[in-house]
């Protein structure tokens, strides 16, 4: 409904010979919005699973909490701090992509479909509670996701001791 009417009255002002101002206006508004798209990540979560195993690290702003289960053994969980500098740091590594595509990015393999690999995804929520969610094999994600998957990687590892 908003971009509607956003649009109709676009329309309209550059119909009414205000062009530039409401060209600028419009420019300047749409990179605002798209800039704000990233600020908005409530939560990235990694999960991985194999046949017998399960295990996920769930990053917000202020928290790393890491669980694995495997068989029929009790799940460890473990919750540690996070740092504001760690967060910012996660989420600008997702700067330059648009996180509402990254189910439409391809992964390297596709082993996990015949059971011959770990399953694995990212998933990243906004803070309305949009998920947008990256499947791949191993730790094996789309070159665009590389980087947050070696930083959570990082932390998996960190969060093991």
């Amino acid at each position: 409904m908003l971009f509607r009417h956003f649009w109709r009255h676009l329309i309209k002002s550059l119909f009414q010979r205000k062009t530039i101002g409401t060209l600028y206006f419009t420019l300047l508004l749409f990179g605002f919005t798209v800039a704000q798209g990233q600020s908005d990540i409530a939560k990235i979560i990694f999960k991985t699973a194999s046949r017998g195993y399960q295990g996920s690290i769930i990053f917000t702003s202020d928290s790393i909490i890491r669980r694995e289960a495997s068989g029929t053994i009790q799940p460890k969980i473990k919750s540690i701090s996070n740092t504001s500098q760690q967060w910012n740091n996660m989420v600008s590594l997702l700067e330059n992509l648009d996180i509402t595509n990254i189910g439409s990015l391809q992964s390297a393999s596709k082993n996990r479909a015949v059971d011959a690999a770990h399953h694995s995804s990212i998933i990243i929520t906004t803070a309305v509670g949009n998920s947008y969610q990256h499947n791949f094999d191993n730790e094996e994600p789309h070159p665009k996701l590389k980087a947050l998957m070696e930083q959570i990687s990082l932390y998996w590892r960190k969060s093991a001791e």
